[in-house]
């Protein structure tokens, strides 16, 4: 049997945002059918129910990804539900200008495994994603 980098991942959970519809819908369906713990996350209330019910064993998360205070409970949110979180899908498109970072908050750096962007200045180090995600976001 092959094994394949995704096959790492089943069982555990993935927190997917624009996931009430479209190409975020498409990608939690895609995880979930490959056995991973799906949280989805959107502003469209209505809409994310729906795309839950649709998917069993997901978690609907109401984000908007445009408010940097709602990150953090938002990823609390998942993974109380769910188990420490191991794919990130940043999927929700935001128009104009977002903070991405807090520099003074915590640290910049990422944890092993989620790779920056080339010439970002961001280097890798062990430490847990949500933690420094809720960190990393204004």
């Amino acid at each position: 049997m092959v094994t394949t980098l995704m096959d790492k991942f089943r069982g555990r959970p993935a927190f997917v945002t624009g996931g009430a519809s479209g190409i975020g819908l498409a990608i939690g369906r895609e995880l979930a059918r490959r056995e991973m713990k799906v949280a989805l996350a959107d502003n469209d209330a209505d809409t994310l129910k729906m795309a839950c019910s649709g998917l069993p064993g997901s978690v609907a998360i109401a984000l908007d990804t445009t408010d940097a205070s709602r990150w953090g409970p938002a990823l609390d949110e998942a993974e109380a539900e769910l188990g420490p979180l191991a794919v990130l899908v940043v999927n929700a498109g935001v128009a104009g200008t977002v903070c991405v970072l807090r520099p003074a908050r915590r640290s910049r750096h990422p944890p092993q495994g989620l790779q920056p962007a080339a010439g970002s200045g961001i280097s890798n180090h062990t430490g847990d994603m949500a933690e420094w995600l809720k960190a990393a976001v204004c």
